[in-house]
């Protein structure tokens, strides 16, 4: 995409601005984020990475933005984003205010890094926030950040399959919509991996789903603080509108 994309400013670059001129070489990525009126029009002609995409950047692209649509975060995509480092792989991110479009923070994803400065192979994800502008955002919307609470529930999924994975994240997502503090775990740990971080995150339960509550339309809700109790006892079975009510009714400890 860089080749294409320094073939089509080649024969534009003397009526680009200073600094494209000097970016044209350096870190061509940085000419879509040129803020001079001059070339505007330029950026938007502009080749879109989006079309040079090799399949498994684009399958990861994909699955990226069917699990932003599961946790039901709106979304847009941005051809014209540039991260100013170039250790990114594959997402890059910006945060912004529902009101103004402000950026509140930035940032991507980065496989080789790790490697890079010495370590393991280890992907890896992270971004900058302007703490600042968000307390300022905070405050020009009327929004009190919410007391720290105990996580209610833990969902794990037993098995390896795509539809195991997205009904966990979609169970995750509907708790939280709620207002139950959920969490999972990310990346994909064998289920004794799963439930021994439910154990240790001190939620009040773990909601397992496998094949058979998948199939059911069902879901195993272990009480992981029950004690001595007979495991039996610790476990039930029970559909989603019958697990949200449980869980909002439930007081906390």
């Amino acid at each position: 995409y860089i080749e294409v994309l320094k073939d089509y400013y080649r024969p534009l670059l003397s009526d680009c601005c200073q600094d494209c001129q000097m970016r044209f070489n350096k870190n061509p990525l940085r000419l879509l984020d040129c803020k001079n009126p001059q070339d505007q029009e330029k950026i938007q002609a502009a080749p879109k990475i989006s079309d040079y995409l090799c399949e498994p950047c684009r399958e990861h692209f994909a699955a990226v933005q069917r699990f932003l649509k599961l946790y039901d975060v709106p979304f847009e995509i941005d051809q014209l984003i540039v991260r100013g480092l170039d250790y990114y792989t594959r997402t890059v991110f910006e945060f912004t205010s529902g009101v103004d479009k402000l950026a509140l923070n930035g940032g991507g994803r980065y496989d080789g890094l790790a490697e890079l400065l010495g370590g393991q192979p280890t992907p890896g994800i992270g971004f900058g926030a302007g703490i600042e502008r968000i307390i300022a955002e905070l405050k020009k919307q009327g929004i009190t950040p919410p007391a720290e609470e105990r996580v209610r529930a833990f969902v794990v999924y037993f098995g390896k399959t795509a539809e195991l994975k997205e009904a966990a994240v979609r169970l995750v997502a509907e708790l939280r919509h709620a207002g139950i503090k959920t969490e999972m775990s990310y990346g994909d740990r064998s289920p004794k991996a799963q439930m021994k971080q439910a154990n240790s995150s001190g939620a009040a339960y773990a909601l397992i789903i496998g094949e058979n509550e998948l199939a059911n339309n069902i879901v195993s809700v272990r009480d992981l603080q029950a004690g001595s109790i007979e495991t039996e006892k610790k476990q039930v079975e029970m559909p989603p509108d019958q697990l949200l009510a449980m869980l909002s009714n439930t007081p906390q400890e």
